[in-house]
């Protein structure tokens, strides 16, 4: 997880290139930043580890506030976030989601025992937009959602 974290705070925030060790695919305590003109390379390294850091801070920071809740709390959040002016939030657009998988789940003869199984996992759907690390790091929607999911037995 720290990975998927301070590689957002690299790529997107900072525009470092990040340095993966190829035989254990993790990522290495390295960057590379392109400069402009002259610089003094050891005042500018050290500027970009201060960044770098205190961003990685920040993100920490959003995902201990939001492991201190189950993801079906963030779902209610979605009321917060527009999707469309004539077509409301987020959380009515998950709601929507959610009654046309049941009647799509029948209409395609799936076994009931799959109905409730598929609406939860439609009720869930979008819960990582209400998230602090997604509202921060956007590119990580989807991913963080796998990993809170993963976290509460999903």
């Amino acid at each position: 997880m720290d990975d998927n974290l301070l590689n957002e705070v690299m790529q997107k925030h900072q525009r470092y290139f990040h340095l993966i060790d190829d035989s254990s695919n993790k990522l290495l305590p390295y960057f590379i930043d392109v400069a402009n003109g002259v610089i003094d390379k050891v005042v500018v390294t050290k500027g970009n580890e201060a960044v770098l850091r205190a961003g990685y801070e920040d993100a920490k920071f959003f995902y201990r506030l939001d492991i201190q809740k189950k993801i079906s709390e963030f779902r209610r959040e979605l009321s917060g976030i527009l999707f469309h002016e004539k077509l409301g939030t987020m959380l009515d657009k998950v709601s929507r989601i959610e009654k046309t998988a049941g009647k799509l789940s029948t209409a395609l003869g799936l076994s009931r025992t799959f109905v409730p199984v598929l609406e939860e996992a439609a009720g869930l759907a979008m819960f990582d937009l209400a998230i602090f690390v997604v509202t921060e790091f956007t590119s990580l929607a989807g991913k963080m959602g796998r990993h809170y999911a993963l976290r509460d037995g999903y």
